[in-house]
């Protein structure tokens, strides 16, 4: 405490006594006194590697110090005593300020009590009192705090997204180095102007967007639960007028008319992911990427602030037709990233589709999943992933996680090198999901057991995988009629498709060293268990016989985005031969939008009731078969969704049906154009006779 405040303290008596001039220059003094006792304090405590707050878990003094500091503070009285009479030189700063700070501590030690057993009690108590007061004081409550032990059986969330992983960018810099991809990115970015404020996850932004975005969609919440909320996108007036041109342009059928749609509002959603199929289609990747990229700039711009991707609390409908934009461009988005080589992005990014509707899966993220997972060499997460919804979710009747769930336990048994963009965060995850599995031993018994199981349950994979792979097998193989021609015959076109779905896409995972011969020596063991009556080939049988007799809508609609040639071809006639919009392929039938398009004048929609209505509506010439059969396709559309075992069939009928009306057309106008009404009866002399009878 410093005089002026102890002077305070007693009445201010000798303040009177003091000329007024004297009394500022005093109290210059003592500001100046009690300044320079904190700048010492200051550097002796970080001279000495403390600070201030050391001193509150410090013990107390022992008395050789407390017998040291009566020693100095008599030595550094008589200095005091000195240098007021000049005859002595001013002590050094240390000393100066080791004394000050020592007379404050023992002015300290008279307060703790003499009685005290052990001063390091003393002080956890003083620590406690001090932050109970602080809490008094800023009105907080002291919590307990309890910390949970990593042993604790938890359910470990492995749909987690990690944003870090969303940008692929941050793998590209791992790959190539960051000198490339930088210099990449100039390039693309030379000769713009303007900068993205917006903060985005999924697609960074670039120059310009946001000096040419139109706020014209937005996002509400549409339900609330205790676990998860849903949300939906809103298109405002404009937007739906937008839109409204945008359905016109595409029944036209001219390209003309989008891309002249896209100069007028170059972010319109739909607009962007149609444009952007016609450039894939012509060859044109890199610019087809960019607009995918444009159209999730502006969903997630347009996001609630609620709407949190990396909780994976976060719900959309998928019936509802704001909402499938999202969905289209994040598959696309998933597709592009993976060409480029981007695994683990690809990875991040469908753990993000899946988390937006996990019990529909409405474009089967799930089926490519554990592709990326290997081609990211994430085998750790992909065992655990289907450790953990294997119960729930019956991974293991997909031929996909049947075969890639024992090929990553090989890779994990055989030990594979770390990848290049790994970090030590993303290996000390691995490793401890690792060490859950077991020894490299019993990761491969594990690896043999199930992909014999695999082979015995889907025996078509076998074949179809190595002719991909260019692979030519054993005779004894090929002879046998378990893995014979047979085996792919007697698949049912259910089975087939997500099987060809599978060699399409994870063909080259198989072909890296020393697959071919473990799987190779599998298949010879699986050929044993056959001839020796293993009841689970029976199992199997009975197995493919009762399920896979309907295809759920969401494998069309991934296979027809995936577009890949194995699993094109299995399509039925009413799907592969039926025009898809790429802005919404295959919409469900209990579809729901908030506005309705409003129907253009003279324009009725026919009675589809009334058999003479439709007759006379299909002479008209703008008659199109496709709408008279809508309900139809719905009723076929709805039982593939539902994978009932007429759903294939239905669809067919559907094809027929177009096929037959149009035949029924063609004939029904030949016939109208070839009626010759017949002449009437008579003479051409008493015809003209009447004729001039008339004018008369």
């Amino acid at each position: 405490m410093s005089t002026r405040a102890l002077r305070k303290l007693q009445g201010g008596k000798r303040d009177l006594d003091l000329p007024n001039d004297c009394q500022e220059e005093e109290e210059e003094e003592e500001d100046e006194e009690d300044e320079d006792l904190e700048t010492e304090e200051t550097q002796v405590l970080s001279s000495k590697g403390q600070n201030r707050f050391d001193l509150l878990i410090q013990g107390s003094p022992s008395e050789s110090e407390v017998k040291e500091d009566d020693d100095l503070t008599e030595a550094g009285e008589g200095r005091d005593d000195v240098q007021r009479g000049g005859a002595s030189p001013q002590p050094p700063f240390g000393s100066g300020a080791k004394r000050k700070r020592k007379k404050k501590k023992r002015r300290g030690k008279a307060k703790i009590p003499a009685s005290s057993e052990d001063p390091t009690d003393n002080d956890k108590d003083d620590i406690d009192n001090i932050i109970e007061e602080v809490n008094a004081i800023s009105g907080e409550s002291r919590v307990q705090v309890t910390i949970e032990k990593p042993n604790d059986k938890v359910p470990r969330n492995l749909l987690m997204v990690e944003h870090r992983h969303l940008n692929p960018q941050n793998e590209m810099k791992r790959i190539f180095g960051s000198r490339v991809v930088q210099a990449n990115e100039n390039n693309r970015r030379r000769g713009r102007t303007g900068r993205s404020t917006r903060s985005t996850w999924i697609v960074q932004g670039h120059p310009n967007w946001d000096h040419d975005f139109r706020q014209g969609i937005s996002m509400v919440v549409a339900e609330s639960t205790q676990d998860y909320q849903v949300f939906k996108y809103v298109h405002s007036q404009a937007f739906q007028q937008t839109q409204f041109k945008f359905l016109e342009a595409v029944e036209s059928q001219n390209t003309r008319n989008i891309v002249t749609l896209l100069d007028q509002d170059p972010f319109h959603v739909d607009t962007l992911l149609q444009i952007s199929e016609i450039f894939r289609l012509g060859d044109d990747s890199a610019v087809a990427a960019r607009l995918i990229e444009r159209a999730l700039y502006v969903l997630e711009s347009a996001s609630h602030p609620l709407f949190n991707i990396a909780t994976g609390a976060c719900r959309l409908h998928y019936r509802q037709q704001e909402n499938r934009s999202l969905f289209v461009a994040l598959f696309r988005h998933i597709l592009n990233v993976g060409q480029k080589g981007c695994y683990r992005t690809a990875l991040e990014l469908c753990k993000l589709l899946l988390n937006l509707s996990p019990d529909e899966d409405p474009l089967a993220v799930s089926l490519m999943m554990d592709f990326y997972a290997l081609r990211a060499q994430e085998y750790a997460w992909l065992v655990a992933l289907y450790d953990q919804y294997e119960p729930t979710k019956n991974l293991s009747l997909l031929p996909s996680f049947s075969y890639s769930v024992p090929l990553a336990l090989f890779h994990l048994s055989v030990g594979v090198d770390q990848p290049v963009w790994r970090d030590k965060r993303d290996s000390s995850k691995a490793a401890a999901l690792a060490e859950e599995l077991g020894t490299t031993k019993e990761m491969r018994q594990r690896a043999d057991q199930m992909i014999q199981r695999a082979l015995i349950m889907f025996p078509g994979v076998l074949i179809s995988l190595l002719d991909k792979c260019n692979i030519q097998p054993d005779p004894v193989v090929t002879s046998h009629p378990f893995f014979g021609p047979t085996a792919v015959l007697n698949q049912n076109k259910g089975l087939s498709q997500i099987v060809n779905l599978y060699v399409g896409r994870c063909y080259h995972v198989w072909k890296e060293a020393g697959v071919v011969s473990w799987l190779e020596e599998n298949v010879h063991v699986v050929l044993a268990r056959v001839d020796s009556g293993d009841p689970l080939v029976k199992e199997g049988e009975e197995m493919r016989k009762v399920r896979y007799q309907g295809t759920p809508l969401a494998i069309y609609r991934h296979i027809l985005m995936s577009e890949i040639k194995d699993a094109t071809v299995t399509l039925p006639p009413a799907i592969a031969n039926t025009p898809i919009m790429s802005y919404d392929p295959l919409p469900p039938p209990d579809s729901v939008c908030g506005y309705s398009r409003p129907t253009p004048p003279g324009q009725q929609t026919p009675n589809s009731s009334s058999i003479l209505a439709s007759f006379f509506h299909s002479l008209l010439p703008n008659y199109d078969p496709n709408s008279t059969e809508g309900a139809r396709a719905e009723e076929g559309a709805a039982a593939a969704a539902e994978g009932e075992p007429g759903a294939d069939e239905v669809l067919r009928e559907v094809g027929d049906l177009r096929a037959s009306v149009n035949t029924l057309l063609d004939a029904m106008r030949d016939l109208l154009s070839n009626i010759h009404l017949p002449e009437p009866p008579g003479n051409d002399a008493d015809m003209s006779e009447e004729e001039n009878n008339e004018w008369d």
